[in-house]
């Protein structure tokens, strides 16, 4: 993780909060954004090999009209020997969906966060605590009745430290109200791989 100067950021939120205001779209309920899920996940960042960490992520959602809001918070850490790291990460996003087609359907996120590490090892420490906001879209295609496939991009801005760039790949097989899939996340400096449990309401 390489430290960056901080920079003005602001414009990018207000033409976001601004696209939100302006859009058009007929205003419908926003399928899918009413939600709990639950992660059992591994994750490892490149400048640190030595550590994998497993852990776990809550996710929630709610929409009005194609407007939804979602809340996530992930847990993981590693203790291989004298050595450990711990990661704590909650993110707050504001989006807006948009449908394609019967079948597909877009969105745009809006998000602010925060990541604390903890690192110890006989050798010294590791203290970081780091604020983030930055944007996210995904697309969101139904394969048939039970199997959907999703796939988003992110850039998140971290506070006096390098931009992080993300891809998100996922698929969900549906049961009724109960959903259970994969998830792969690539930032620039680190990966996650995670399987979940979903229930929609």
């Amino acid at each position: 993780m390489k430290r960056r100067n901080k920079k003005n950021s602001t414009h990018m939120i207000l033409a976001f909060a601004g696209l939100l205001l302006t859009l058009s779209a007929p205003l419908v309920m926003a399928d899918g954004y009413n939600y709990i899920q639950l992660h059992a996940l591994r994750a490892e960042y490149a400048d640190m090999p030595d550590f994998t960490l497993h852990g776990a992520e809550v996710r929630a959602g709610f929409s009005v009209g194609q407007v939804f809001g979602e809340f996530r918070y992930r847990d993981t850490r590693d203790k291989p020997d004298v050595r450990k790291l711990d990661e704590d990460r909650w993110n707050v996003s504001l989006g807006y969906a948009l449908p394609s087609s019967s079948k597909t359907h877009y969105d745009l996120r809006l998000n602010y966060g925060e990541l604390s590490l903890d690192g110890r090892s006989p050798n010294g420490g590791l203290a970081a605590r780091i604020d983030y906001f930055g944007l996210s879209g995904y697309v969101h295609h139904q394969l048939s009745d039970r199997w959907k496939l999703y796939a988003g991009l992110e850039q998140q801005n971290w506070q006096g430290w390098s931009t992080q760039k993300a891809y998100h790949l996922g698929s969900s097989y549906r049961w009724s109200w109960i959903s259970v899939g994969a998830e792969y996340t690539k930032y620039s400096d680190s990966d996650a791989l995670s399987l979940f449990l979903r229930y929609d309401f």
